[in-house]
């Protein structure tokens, strides 16, 4: 009951194909802003399917902020793609961001006939709650300062914020607390990302989620060290469904209700030294903290609240 459209047949005729099934189609779900312009127009000519656009976040946004900490990219290409994604946006019924400030910013600049909602950026299944259960009650009692940070290289933020981690606040950690060990997982590490590589920092490149889980399991908190980038994180949000203390930046955090009773939050070098230092030795604020952040990933982040969200815009 699923057809795929690939290849070449329909490279240039998106809309001979959805005129032809102008009748089929009640909903199209459409994402990211690069990819709906190319569609959304077609749609909306030649069909009578209600469109959702996922804008995933706002890209002109964490431009902005990748511009401020020194990536090359011009004002010109910051306009350009916010004229794109209000477009896009523009052209559809429904409209989701992960993020509830974004929702309210493209509500603000568009307004209209639409319906404006804040999507889960992740929906983990129930079992993965109940697994991570286990994990709360062995905070306390895990040995050893293990840090884990976990997000592919080919998003720049990534890379940005693991090397402005390794070269500025993990040597305060060190000389605070003596032998601290990190684990760096994500695909497509970059020369860079491997050069980090010493014996007591891996690098493991791709893992499967049987070794991830493993990862989580052996260790004391992770960290999300973002200086840009736009919407929830998903780093962020998986480590709270696993029941992981977290510490990460106000970037990281960006999206979540309260987030500094979630997580410990620190915006510059210093603080997020002291922020993992207070995280490694008091083991009791990091549980509670752990545990309010796994309350709210059940409540906001799991498959029954992504059904509710669709159920309602559906319905």
């Amino acid at each position: 009951g699923v057809e795929v459209i690939y290849g070449a047949n329909y490279r240039n005729s998106f809309a001979d194909f959805i005129h032809g099934r102008a009748d089929l189609y009640d909903v199209v779900f459409a994402q990211r802003p690069h990819i709906a312009r190319h569609y959304i127009k077609d749609i909306r000519e030649n069909s009578r399917a209600k469109i959702l656009y996922y804008g995933h976040d706002l890209h002109y946004k964490r431009m902005m902020a990748a511009k401020a900490v020194g990536e090359p990219i011009t004002d010109t290409e910051i306009a350009d793609m916010r004229r794109q994604e209000l477009d896009v946006c523009a052209q559809a019924d429904v409209i989701f961001y992960p993020d509830q400030v974004e929702v309210d910013m493209v509500a603000q600049e568009l307004g209209g006939d639409r319906t404006y909602k804040a999507l889960p950026v992740y929906a983990f299944e129930k079992e993965k709650f109940n697994q991570s259960i286990g994990t709360l009650s062995t905070i306390t009692t895990r040995t050893g300062y293990n840090l884990l940070f976990v997000g592919g290289f080919n998003h720049t933020p990534n890379q940005d914020g693991i090397l402005w981690f390794v070269q500025n606040i993990l040597p305060i950690i060190r000389h605070k607390l003596g032998n601290v060990h990190l684990t760096i997982v994500g695909s497509k590490a970059t020369p860079a990302i491997l050069a980090l590589a010493s014996e007591t920092i891996d690098v493991t490149g791709f893992v499967t989620d049987e070794r991830l889980a493993e990862l989580y399991d052996e260790t004391s908190i992770v960290i999300a060290p973002l200086r840009y980038g736009g919407g929830v994180k998903g780093k962020v949000i998986e480590a709270m469904a696993t029941g992981i203390p977290l510490v990460t930046t106000p970037i990281g955090a960006q999206g979540l209700e309260a987030p500094e009773d979630l997580m410990f939050v620190a915006s510059n070098v210093a603080e997020f030294a002291d922020a993992i230092i207070r995280a490694l030795t008091d083991r009791s604020d990091a549980e509670i903290r752990a545990r309010k952040a796994w309350n709210y990933a059940k409540s906001h982040f799991s498959m029954n609240a992504l059904e509710n969200v669709f159920r309602d815009i559906l319905s």
